[in-house]
Protein backbone atom coordinates (compact mmCIF):
# COMPACT_ATOMS: atom_id res chain seq x y z
CA UNK A 1 0.00 0.00 0.00
CA UNK A 2 1.36 3.44 -0.93
CA UNK A 3 1.59 6.14 1.69
CA UNK A 4 0.07 9.51 0.80
CA UNK A 5 2.55 11.95 -0.69
CA UNK A 6 3.52 14.71 1.73
CA UNK A 7 2.72 18.09 0.20
CA UNK A 8 5.79 20.30 0.64
CA UNK A 9 3.81 23.40 -0.36
CA UNK A 10 1.84 23.35 2.89
CA UNK A 11 3.23 25.56 5.64
CA UNK A 12 3.41 23.92 9.03
CA UNK A 13 4.16 24.99 12.57
CA UNK A 14 4.84 23.51 16.00
CA UNK A 15 1.69 21.78 17.26
CA UNK A 16 1.56 23.77 20.49
CA UNK A 17 0.41 23.68 23.22
CA UNK A 18 0.57 19.88 23.06
CA UNK A 19 4.13 20.02 21.72
CA UNK A 20 6.89 22.05 23.34
CA UNK A 21 10.42 22.66 22.10
CA UNK A 22 13.53 24.27 23.54
CA UNK A 23 17.14 24.52 22.46
CA UNK A 24 19.60 23.09 24.96
CA UNK A 25 23.32 22.96 24.29
CA UNK A 26 22.96 23.23 20.51
CA UNK A 27 20.34 20.50 20.28
CA UNK A 28 16.61 21.04 20.32
CA UNK A 29 14.50 18.95 22.65
CA UNK A 30 10.88 18.51 21.57
CA UNK A 31 8.25 16.88 23.77
CA UNK A 32 4.89 15.67 22.54
CA UNK A 33 2.83 15.97 25.71
CA UNK A 34 0.00 13.88 24.22
CA UNK A 35 2.21 10.81 23.77
CA UNK A 36 4.95 11.48 26.32
CA UNK A 37 7.59 10.87 23.65
CA UNK A 38 10.46 13.26 23.44
CA UNK A 39 12.71 13.97 20.50
CA UNK A 40 16.19 15.34 19.95
CA UNK A 41 16.82 17.47 16.87
CA UNK A 42 20.61 17.45 16.31
CA UNK A 43 22.46 20.71 15.57
CA UNK A 44 22.87 19.93 11.84
CA UNK A 45 19.06 19.73 11.50
CA UNK A 46 18.33 22.84 13.51
CA UNK A 47 17.96 25.27 10.59
CA UNK A 48 15.50 23.03 8.75
CA UNK A 49 13.59 22.24 11.97
CA UNK A 50 13.32 25.94 12.88
CA UNK A 51 12.03 26.77 9.41
CA UNK A 52 9.49 23.94 9.29
CA UNK A 53 8.21 24.49 12.83
CA UNK A 54 7.75 28.23 12.34
CA UNK A 55 5.40 28.29 9.37
CA UNK A 56 7.80 28.09 6.44
CA UNK A 57 6.68 25.67 3.74
CA UNK A 58 9.23 22.95 3.05
CA UNK A 59 9.27 23.81 -0.66
CA UNK A 60 10.96 27.12 0.29
CA UNK A 61 13.97 25.07 1.46
CA UNK A 62 14.52 23.59 -2.00
CA UNK A 63 16.15 24.95 -5.16
CA UNK A 64 13.27 24.11 -7.51
CA UNK A 65 11.23 21.13 -8.66
CA UNK A 66 14.25 19.06 -9.67
CA UNK A 67 16.15 19.44 -6.39
CA UNK A 68 17.64 16.01 -5.55
CA UNK A 69 16.98 16.72 -1.86
CA UNK A 70 13.19 16.78 -2.36
CA UNK A 71 12.45 13.17 -1.35
CA UNK A 72 14.73 13.36 1.70
CA UNK A 73 12.95 16.52 2.84
CA UNK A 74 9.55 14.95 2.12
CA UNK A 75 10.51 11.95 4.28
CA UNK A 76 11.73 14.23 7.09
CA UNK A 77 8.49 16.24 7.08
CA UNK A 78 6.61 12.92 7.13
CA UNK A 79 8.55 11.82 10.23
CA UNK A 80 7.75 15.08 12.01
CA UNK A 81 4.06 14.79 11.11
CA UNK A 82 3.88 11.14 12.14
CA UNK A 83 5.41 12.05 15.50
CA UNK A 84 2.68 14.67 15.94
CA UNK A 85 5.14 17.54 16.22
CA UNK A 86 3.79 19.74 13.41
CA UNK A 87 0.38 20.90 12.24
CA UNK A 88 -0.80 23.05 9.35
CA UNK A 89 0.04 26.73 9.81
CA UNK A 90 -2.60 29.42 9.26
CA UNK A 91 -0.21 31.32 6.99
CA UNK A 92 2.92 30.59 4.99
CA UNK A 93 5.85 32.62 6.32
CA UNK A 94 8.20 31.52 3.53
CA UNK A 95 8.58 35.07 2.22
CA UNK A 96 10.29 36.09 5.45
CA UNK A 97 13.20 33.67 5.23
CA UNK A 98 16.65 33.81 3.71
CA UNK A 99 17.91 30.83 1.69
CA UNK A 100 18.99 27.98 3.95
CA UNK A 101 21.96 25.74 3.18
CA UNK A 102 21.46 22.11 4.16
CA UNK A 103 22.38 18.63 2.97
CA UNK A 104 20.30 15.42 3.12
CA UNK A 105 22.71 13.96 5.68
CA UNK A 106 21.90 16.91 7.97
CA UNK A 107 18.31 15.87 8.59
CA UNK A 108 17.76 13.77 11.65
CA UNK A 109 15.50 13.21 14.61
CA UNK A 110 15.89 10.87 17.57
CA UNK A 111 12.76 9.61 19.31
CA UNK A 112 12.83 8.51 22.93
CA UNK A 113 9.97 6.84 24.75
CA UNK A 114 11.75 5.85 27.96
CA UNK A 115 10.02 8.68 29.86
CA UNK A 116 6.67 8.47 28.05
CA UNK A 117 4.80 7.13 31.09
CA UNK A 118 6.31 9.79 33.34
CA UNK A 119 5.70 12.67 30.94
CA UNK A 120 2.16 11.48 30.33
CA UNK A 121 1.19 11.74 34.00
CA UNK A 122 -1.23 14.48 34.89
CA UNK A 123 0.55 16.18 37.83
CA UNK A 124 -2.76 16.94 39.55
CA UNK A 125 -4.90 13.86 38.92
CA UNK A 126 -2.41 11.02 38.41
CA UNK A 127 0.25 11.90 40.99
CA UNK A 128 0.56 10.30 44.41
CA UNK A 129 -1.11 12.64 46.95
CA UNK A 130 1.63 12.09 49.56
CA UNK A 131 4.73 12.12 47.36
CA UNK A 132 3.57 14.26 44.42
CA UNK A 133 4.69 14.32 40.84
CA UNK A 134 6.41 12.36 39.28
CA UNK A 135 5.24 9.46 41.41
CA UNK A 136 2.10 7.81 40.06
CA UNK A 137 -0.64 7.24 42.61
CA UNK A 138 -1.29 3.63 43.49
CA UNK A 139 -4.07 1.86 41.60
Amino acid sequence: MNEPLIDLNIARELDSPSVIADEVGGETLVINLNTGSYFVIPPASLGVWNALSSGIAAVALLDGDDDPRTEVLRSYVGQLLEAGLLRGAPEDRSGSTAPLAWQPADLGIEQHTDMADLLGLDPIHDADANVGWPMQKPE
